[in-house]
């Protein structure tokens, strides 16, 4: 039995290490490859002004919180401001929330359930992409993960009487407060946990005086400090602005379920195929967990803890202009934990069976996601080379074909631009800009390209703007007359127009 055993753990733990190595090579693999996009841009900015004090205003400025891009600040004066390195810090919080998932979901649950998180957090398509990306989420998933796994054994202490020690709730109100200032929706989950913790205590007639103590130092400090920021920026209220441009439009719930699953619905299929053939074992299980466990049993507030800010993303999706799925990040790693737990819990036979068909089934739509074929204008592109925008390849084309003659009109200040034309090694102030971020939204453009034309050879448009595409296509076709010939020159997601 020993030797069973300790065979066991050598394949439990080389599994693991073999996720991990995974985990990291499909991570770091084309950071370097692809041009940054909008969102990545303002990142930069954010992040690469002259003083930490002038970081802070800038990012201050956008209503945004401040743990990411203030270490980022910091990382960028350390070791440059490469695509490689303006990315790796979200690399790195992806490669640390497999880690980190395996150790916490192992002391919270047992090693199975954890290597289960494990391989489904290692080898996610979704989190793999936010871990390329220089943008909050793969830290904030990485804090609330944290902030979940503290939350549960808080709950496991209540359930099991035991005095809820200081230490315990220092940790899971310091990670949920660095979740918060790494994105507001922190709050979200925060709000949720603390009221489930609230109700179990009365329940369980436990002392929820600790509970109130970690409550109010969680949102005395992060309400305060977002109070203090939004009093002085009112003329943001647009967030609340139904009339704005959105990102959401049709389908929320199946933008949420997209971003949880990354289009693998396949996945998602076979895993409720797997449940099925085991519906009355699993039957039996939930029964099981409902009405002997209740509060304390995972299946329900790890369900809690997914659906109700759920609930809360598509009753503010209505109001909300800045909503976007990638928002519910949080919410995915706890999905993970939740299919582990349900499959090495209903049943504890056929362990590695069950591991080995998880590992594979994972793997499997991984490869996919990653060498399927994709059509993005006319050109054919897979994971590591299929860019968000060719903003780099746009810059190179103006840099090449713009002289003296030409005038180059752009929708968003010079900072956004000035990164490429740095790292192409040319100066933007020796070309002739003009900085105008409503024209394509405005009356009188035709005029005004008319205009440009008297004193300029070429007009160029480049705007990066990913928004209202249609829109802008459609202003466009209006200066044709002005033209002596109008080209569009293909560039992914870059709208980059020649007028000759």
């Amino acid at each position: 039995m020993e030797k069973k055993d300790h065979k066991s753990n050598k394949i439990h733990y080389i599994l693991l290490g073999i996720v991990l190595i995974i985990g990291i090579i499909i991570r770091i693999w084309g950071l370097w490859d692809k041009s940054l996009w909008i969102d990545e841009m303002y990142s930069y900015l954010f992040s690469s002004q002259k003083t930490f004090f002038g970081s802070f205003v800038y990012m201050f400025s956008d209503l945004s919180p401040p743990i990411y891009y203030l270490s980022l600040y910091l990382w960028l004066k350390l070791f440059g401001n490469s695509e490689f390195m303006i990315r790796f810090p979200s690399f790195l919080a992806g490669i640390a929330s497999i880690i980190v998932i395996y150790f916490l979901t192992k002391k919270t649950f047992n090693k199975q359930i954890a290597l289960g998180a494990a391989i489904l957090t290692g080898l996610s398509p979704v989190m793999l992409y936010y871990s390329q990306e220089a943008r909050p989420y793969s830290l904030f998933a990485l804090f609330s993960i944290v902030a979940v796994l503290f939350w549960v054994q808080i709950i496991n202490k209540i359930n099991n009487n035991e005095e809820l020690d200081t230490k315990t709730l220092l940790k899971y109100s310091s990670f949920s407060l660095l979740a918060i200032f790494t994105h507001y929706w922190g709050l979200i989950p925060a709000f949720f946990q603390i009221l489930y913790l609230l109700i179990f205590s009365l329940i369980k007639k436990s002392r929820v005086k600790p509970l109130f103590i970690a409550a109010i130092n969680i949102f005395y400090i992060s309400g305060f400090y977002l109070f203090f920021q939004y009093s002085f920026l009112k003329k943001y209220a647009v967030v609340l602005n139904p009339t704005f441009m959105r990102v959401n439009t049709l389908n929320p719930l199946g933008q949420i379920f997209n971003q949880i699953f990354y289009e693998n619905y396949v996945f998602f299929l076979i895993i409720i195929i797997f449940l099925l053939l085991n519906f009355k074992k699993i039957i039996a299980f939930i029964t099981n967990e409902i009405t002997v466990r209740k509060l304390a049993s995972p299946l329900i507030y790890l369900s809690y803890i997914i659906i109700l800010p759920i609930c809360i993303y598509l009753i503010l999706d209505k109001t909300s202009a800045f909503l976007h799925p990638r928002h519910l990040i949080f919410v995915i790693p706890v999905v993970y934990v939740l299919i582990s737990y349900i499959i090495f819990s209903f049943d504890y036979h056929q362990e590695f069976l069950k591991t080995s068909f998880l590992f594979g089934l994972s793997l499997t739509f991984l490869g996919v996601y990653l060498f399927l074929p994709q059509k993005i204008q006319n050109r054919v592109f897979t994971y590591y080379n299929k860019p968000k925008q060719e903003w780099k390849e746009a810059t190179h084309y103006i840099i090449n074909n713009a002289d003296k003659n030409s005038v180059i009109i752009i929708d968003r200040v010079e900072d956004f631009y000035n990164y490429y034309f740095n790292k192409l090694d040319k100066n933007i102030n020796k070309f002739n800009i003009v900085v105008d971020k409503q024209i394509f939204y405005q009356k009188g453009f035709n005029q005004k390209i008319s205009n440009y034309k008297k004193k300029y050879k070429k007009v160029y448009i480049f705007s990066t703007s990913m928004l209202g595409v249609e829109q802008i296509q459609d202003s466009v076709k209006t200066i044709k007359p002005s033209c002596t010939d109008l080209k569009q020159k293909k560039f992914v997601n870059i709208n980059l127009y020649e007028c000759d």
